[in-house]
This record gives C-alpha cells, structure tokens and sequence, in this order.
C-alpha cells in the first residue's frame, strides 16, 4: 500500500460524507526561543503539519550562506489550505511585546527583552494576544488544538481555562477574560513540553491546574527527568478530589530523559542526530493520532525526519513493537565524549530508518544540564530560599542546592495532599529504561535520571513497583 501525502487526508471521500472540520492551532514557543538555528519542538511539530505558516520555512544560514536543510511540509499558497487547517505562531516571552510598537523605541526594547526572559514580565500580554486571535478566526465546528513549550506551554494552559480558574496572581489577565467573556468553545487538544512553573515575579501556586478544564477534552504534557534548576520546577497538572465537571479531561503526563531543552527542543543545532528531544516529539505526534484530533500531517515528513510510519499511525494507531535490544556501540553519550570524538555526526539512522531504530540512537544522546554547561548563570539560584508549591507540602520556602524535581507517586493522605487524585504509578517513557541499560561514557557510571520518587527520595529503577513504562 503507497503512503498517502497527508494524514489524515485534507478532504473527505464519497458523495454523503459530511466534509470534516477545521483545524485552529496555536503554537507557542518556549522563553527566548523563535525560528533560529536550534528550534524547539514547537517549531518542529509546526513544520511537519500541513498548511503551515510561511514565516516557519527554512531560511539561509548565516555562517554558511546555504539553505537549510529543514524537513518541512509543503505550504498551501491557496483558500483552500485555510478551509481544512489554520495554525498560527508566537514567539517566546522574551522575544516580542503583543499590542505595542514600544519595541520600535531604542534601549526599551532590549531592556524589556531581557527583563521579559527573567521574569516573564509580559506573559498576560501573550495569553490575551492569544485570546484576541482565537476570538476573530473561530467559526463554528472548529476544532482547536493548543501546543507550548516551557513558558509557552504556560501560556498554552491558560488559554484553554475559563476566568473563574485563573490564578488569583494574574489580575489583569482575569479582568481580560472578564471583560470578553464569549460562548464556551471546546478546545480539543493540549500539548506540552516540560511547562515551568515561573511565570511573573511570583512562582504560581499551582490552583492555576489542580482540576480538568469543563471545556478541554485532552491535555498530554512531556515532561523532563533531569532538569535540576530552582527556577525550572515543572507545573504539573493534578486532579482535584473534589472536582464535579461534567467533563472529565483526559490528562497523560509522560516523563522523558533530559533537561529542559532536551524535552521541549532546543538544547542542539537543528540538524543534530541524535537528539533526545526527538523522542517527546514522536510521542506527542502519536498522542495527536490516539485521540483523533484530526491535525493534518505531511506522511513523508513523518517518515524522512523522525522514523515514524503513516501507515502505523493511520486510519488507526498500530501497537508499538518491541523497543530495539542494546548493541555493543549502544553506548550513552555526554556533551564532553561528543565534542571529543565528533560522535553525533557518526549516528546512523537515515530517512529509512524505523521509529524504533530512532528512538534507540536518540534515547543515547547527551543531556544538557545547564547547571553544569552554564553553572555561573544558574549556580547561584540554587542558594536562594524560594517560594514553591506542590500538592503534598503547600507553599514552601527553601533553597534547592541543585536537588532533581520531585515525583509525587502513590502518595499518603496529608494536610495538603487529601485534596488531590495521586496515581498509583508514574508514567516514563520507555527510552528512558533503554538508556538506564547501556553502558555510559559518563564516568559516574550508567544513567541515573535526576528526578527521584516521592515519598522516601527513591531513584528510578528499571524494575520498580512504582513505574509504568509507555510508549
């Protein structure tokens, strides 16, 4: 059987087939991220859909002078692209002020720029933008998926609750959403990658996504093991006990190897292989498929750039197999052994690779742990006794001394934590117990993720009770 072009297909088939809805995406990009030489995964989730916005096409590189050589589906030069699927774009925090030419003034742009970076100083100013799109291109029968990463992940959420859920911190976003209320709209879809919990001068408290949104159907969010950062602790998204919706959101929260920028994209050169943050990539496309958002994809670029077969992934979504065994050159590697020897350049997937011969060389690729790569950015931080709130100890003041993110697993009754559903189980993907297997270049010995299980500060291993591998 030939591959299709697109999947789904952009138009329906037969004379009494009902033509399909329109799809209506956002993208938002992570802090300080934009279409550059190390993308997110934003941007390359954006490339591999079907009529995506131009400005997402490869440009000339600077150093060389030549195309770059982006994976991308074609661009729809007609209406006609519009009628199946529209998605629109945004820049990371840091990187644009929505609704004011005050950029345009010399010193307040880079200074606000830089600002904006640290603190998200203008994040209400992304969500309302945002708010403001949604309003004037929605038509009725749309289906709307929302995609983010780090801040932009943030940013994501937000989008997708109603007034009465946001954050009593957020003032003037809640007077915003006041002020428009409109029709509820169902929004079908949101995908993240590792969503920080930092948004402003004061780190949220969490009641911002303690229960499912009445109008969200499904939220899948990617998040990372090994990001280490006091300002980078993860918001999860956890179930009140209580909580009465009518609808129930369908929420998978799946954790990956990797830093921030390893799960979200970002951390190398575009062109990299391996590349951890291809593996939260696939998933989060396969999630897309599982649930039938209907997001149109280019087959080809599906198969060329990360491994994965449409055929497997349409009309229906086919078991995975098996996960490939170690080889004797499965070896994991560190930034250190990769700029020695050369080696990302010596991987050998190509565009006929298969996903699980991807997924095996990216789950060896390097972490980059900023607090070893950048420590005289980030070192100090993690001195400072910080504000923080999780569901089992409330609001806590305390300095983090470089500790892993906690995983709250099968938790106890508590104070705090009877208000909350807790699963029995954490969910981590299965190239994650690939790379705790092989052997390491590292010379700490074999991979251990950084982030430990909650209560008693268990590391992960690849044969505990408290695990549940997915793929």
């Amino acid at each position: 059987m030939s591959s299709p072009k697109f999947i789904p297909p952009i138009n329906a088939q037969g004379p009494n087939i009902k033509a399909p809805p329109r799809n209506l995406i956002f993208m938002f990009d992570g802090t300080g991220d934009e279409i550059d030489d190390d993308v997110t995964n934003v941007i390359q989730f954006s490339r591999l859909l079907y009529n995506h916005p131009k400005e997402l096409d490869p440009t000339v590189d600077k150093k060389t002078g030549e195309p770059k050589t982006f994976v991308v589906a074609p661009v729809v030069d007609s209406d006609e692209g519009n009628k199946r699927q529209v998605i629109f774009y945004r820049k990371g925090i840091g990187m644009w002020k929505a609704g004011s030419n005050r950029s345009k003034i010399p010193f307040y742009g880079p200074v606000s720029r830089t600002v904006d970076k640290a603190i998200a100083w203008n994040f209400e100013d992304h969500v309302m933008d945002a708010y403001k799109t949604l309003t004037e291109q929605y038509k009725e029968g749309d289906k709307i998926c929302l995609f983010g990463f780090s801040r932009g992940s943030y940013t994501a959420r937000t989008k997708s609750f109603s007034p009465d859920s946001i954050n009593e911190f957020h003032v003037k976003l809640k007077e915003f959403l006041e002020q428009h209320r409109t029709a509820m709209v169902m929004i079908e879809f949101v995908g993240v990658w590792d969503t920080v919990n930092s948004v402003g001068l004061i780190t949220t408290t969490g009641a911002m996504y303690t229960s499912s949104a009445p109008n969200l159907k499904t939220f899948r969010h990617a998040i990372a093991l090994d990001e280490r950062r006091a300002r980078f602790d993860r918001s999860m998204w956890y179930k009140k006990e209580n909580d009465g919706k009518k609808l129930k959101t369908d929420v998978e929260q799946v954790w990956f190897a990797g830093a921030h920028c390893d799960v979200g994209g970002g951390s190398v050169s575009n062109d990299t292989k391996p590349n951890l943050a291809n593996i939260p990539l696939r998933w989060m496309i396969r999630e897309c498929f599982k649930k039938e958002t209907g997001i149109i994809f280019a087959a080809n670029e599906l198969q060329s750039h990360l491994g994965m077969d449409p055929l497997c992934l349409y009309p229906i979504v086919k078991p995975r197999p098996a996960p490939l065994p170690l080889r004797d050159d499965s070896i994991v590697q560190t930034v250190e052994s990769v700029n020695k020897s050369n080696s990302e350049k010596k991987c050998p997937v190509t565009a006929t690779s298969t996903e699980e011969e991807h997924d095996l060389w990216d789950s060896l690729a390097p972490i980059y742990d900023m607090l070893v790569i950048k420590w005289y950015t980030w070192d100090l931080f993690e001195r400072f006794r910080m504000k923080k709130w999780d569901p089992v100890r409330g609001n806590t003041h305390e300095a983090n001394w470089w500790a892993g993110r906690r995983i709250y697993v099968n938790v106890p009754p508590s104070k705090e934590a009877k208000k909350y559903i807790f699963d029995k189980k954490v969910r981590v993907h299965r190239s994650v117990r690939t790379r705790m297997m092989a052997k390491s270049m590292d010379p700490k010995g074999p991979y251990v993720p950084a982030a430990s299980l909650q209560v008693g500060g268990q590391n992960i291993s690849v044969d505990s009770d408290l695990v549940e591998w997915v793929d």
